[in-house]
């Protein structure tokens, strides 16, 4: 028998001109997991490849296992090629299989399976990956729940459409290891740093941006620890798919600077983002690995086995640069000094509201830090001498108009310093997310119709703002700020593809402004735009 051809897919984003797309480093796990098995492996992502080719091999029947990494956020443009991928393969001599995988999957993953997909890996996949691949090769036939029902890591719907979910033996401090180092992993970084370059803007280093073509990306953690209302935090994926267990592991110092070794010196990487979802982990055992790390990095550049320009970007929240004296809480400025001293050009801040109230609202649920903290923070950042990004959520559900004007008064503010604003017009809904589900907080949703059933699938997308005025300007705002972004490209002769995240944010700041008639934020805007 011809052992089954694999074809691993990159969810059908439509951020295909982002200035930060980067190989999805799960995706080439999996298909390095494969290959030692000796199957013949391939990912197709749908920000660098042409799907023309594609289609002509799948008519051909050259693969027979797929396995698609969904997000919710793409689930409509996913399951839309999920169903053309099918057409392409309905003649083959043998049913092919087809998997999701991913957060949104073990998440969400009844309404996946009903849309169309076979199984659904549940958490991280390397274990039950490899051993669904190994069943298909050996012949197995049969519906999907009798032929895979036994393995771990799986979920499926029985012969009655009931869910059925058998969890993965959670993952060992020593196998979270493994699987995280990427030295014997191609990674095809040049494809996307050409991508980039070709969309590269003198926008990119507005207000003293450091931005490098040539950045890695590397995942040190296996989830956050926090528990913010709205996001699908790792921890509800690890424990649906662990069965209720969701152990928290990170790499050490010493092995974050092996990796970064390695990558610069196989790829020529000159900068590198750790995307955990928050690199400082909130703890003192976190702070001292920060710290470690960059005495490490210190050193290395020192001794010539680093680049001594080798910039750093992180995501972390701004309470982490708090040193907790109980009632006079200080900001850890020897943190900022030594990151600033390694070669950190960048911290991204997931700070969402400067609003205490909206701190400590559900969907936020930040309690442990307040707005005062947040701008002590931040003005600590500024004197160091580092570059922060601020990361903000206008459609908070307990958003008020005042709410909106005062993000926009003390975003403006901000961009005064040298600093990038990241802002997301509305709260998108994830599931796993504390407050999915609740009726306290309705949804407006997406519709997608099933091609065999005829189905209709509402998908949630965002969170409804509660308040009627402040609702209302959200409904307008997206439009409005497409509108004032143009205007801003055109004025400055500046590539309309390519949206840099900061002029965006400039743009929608100028949308409040002139949705709720505020003449002094119209102003300040102006006067900002002008500088662009």
């Amino acid at each position: 028998m011809t052992q089954p051809r694999i074809l691993l897919l990159t969810t059908m984003t439509a951020d295909i001109n982002s200035d930060s797309i980067s190989p999805s480093l799960g995706l080439l796990r999996l298909q390095r997991e494969a290959r030692r098995l000796g199957f013949e492996c391939d990912i197709f992502d749908h920000i660098t490849d042409h799907v023309e080719p594609l289609l002509s091999r799948l008519q051909e029947g050259y693969y027979e296992i797929f396995g698609f990494s969904v997000t919710h956020m793409f689930m409509k443009n996913d399951l839309n090629f999920l169903w053309k991928v099918k057409l392409f393969t309905k003649n083959m001599h043998r049913r092919p299989l087809f998997m999701a995988g991913g957060q949104s999957a073990t998440q969400n993953t009844q309404v996946w399976l009903e849309c169309g997909f076979d199984l659904v890996v549940q958490g991280y996949a390397e274990k039950s990956f490899p051993q669904i691949c190994e069943r298909y090769a050996s012949g197995a036939n049969g519906a999907p729940w009798k032929v895979y029902g036994d393995i771990l890591g799986v979920a499926y719907l029985d012969h009655s459409g009931t869910l059925v979910r058998n969890p993965v033996t959670p993952f060992t401090k020593d196998e979270f290891e493994a699987f995280s180092t990427v030295t014997d992993i191609n990674v095809p970084y040049e494809i996307y740093w050409n991508m980039v370059r070709s969309n590269t803007t003198e926008a990119l280093t507005y207000n003293q941006r450091s931005f490098v073509v040539e950045n890695g990306r590397l995942y040190t953690s296996s989830r956050c620890l926090a528990h913010c209302g709205y996001c699908a935090s790792g921890e509800s994926f690890l424990r649906i798919s662990q069965n209720g267990q969701a152990p928290f592991f990170m790499l050490s110092a010493e092995q974050i600077h092996e990796q970064m070794v390695h990558q610069v010196a196989s790829y020529g990487v000159r900068s590198f983002s750790f995307n955990d979802e928050d690199f400082l982990v909130g703890n003192r055992v976190g702070i001292r690995r920060i710290m470690d790390l960059c005495h490490t990095i210190i050193q290395s550049k020192k001794n010539g086995i680093l680049p001594k320009e080798l910039k750093l970007s992180c995501q972390t929240r701004p309470n982490n640069f708090l040193i907790d004296k109980a009632k006079d809480r200080r900001v850890n400025r020897k943190l900022l000094q030594v990151m600033l001293d390694a070669g950190f050009h960048n911290v991204s801040l997931g700070i969402e509201t400067f609003s205490d109230r909206l701190l400590n609202c559900r969907s936020i649920n930040k309690p442990y830090i307040r707005s005062e903290e947040i701008h002590q923070v931040l003005h600590t950042i500024f004197d160091v001498g580092l570059f922060p990004t601020i990361n903000l959520i206008l459609g908070i559900p307990e958003s008020t108009t005042d709410d909106l004007i005062e993000t926009a008064s003390y975003g403006l503010m901000y961009l005064q310093k040298p600093c990038q604003i990241s802002s997301n017009i509305p709260m998108f809904a994830f599931p796993g997310a504390p407050i999915w589900g609740n009726d306290l907080y309705p949804t407006a949703d997406t519709i997608w119709v099933h091609p065999e059933s005829s189905r209709i699938v509402n998908i949630p997308f965002r969170y409804q703002i509660h308040d009627p005025k402040a609702a209302a300007i959200l409904e307008q705002l997206e439009g409005c700020c497409r509108t004032e972004l143009e205007s801003i490209q055109r004025m400055h002769g500046m590539n309309s593809n390519l949206v840099v995240r900061t002029l965006k944010t400039i743009a929608t700041f100028s949308a409040i402004a002139k949705l709720t008639g505020h003449n002094s934020l119209s102003k300040q805007c102006e006067a900002i735009q002008a500088t662009l």
